[in-house]
């Protein structure tokens, strides 16, 4: 199964939330998902990692408005080139209501 993970959360190593995010993808990598990852350009680069993830740009300035408008582009595109699939949002304010 192909899944969608969405965050607006800035990449970070040392903070919870995305230690979870990676713990999360990794996991589902490994029972045979596949997994991209979407979050904002603002992040530092990401090492290797076994899924894929896609720098949706956005801004500092209000970065998860500009995220979220930017992100429903890139995911409709996604969502064409692929059938099926689960979209996992990380925050209800990610919720794209309506559009899938």
């Amino acid at each position: 199964m192909e899944f969608q993970y969405v965050s607006d959360t800035k990449w970070d190593e040392t903070h919870v939330s995305t230690i979870h995010i990676d713990e999360i993808c990794t996991n589902l990598v490994r029972l045979g998902h596949r997994v991209t990852l979407y979050i904002p350009s603002t992040s530092k680069a990401i090492g290797e990692k076994e899924y894929a993830i896609v720098y949706v740009p956005a801004s500092q300035f209000i970065t998860s408005l500009i995220f979220q408008a930017r992100l429903l582009f890139r995911l409709l595109a996604d969502v064409r080139k692929n059938t099926g699939g689960v979209l996992y949002v990380r925050s209800s304010s990610l919720l794209l209501h309506g559009h899938f």
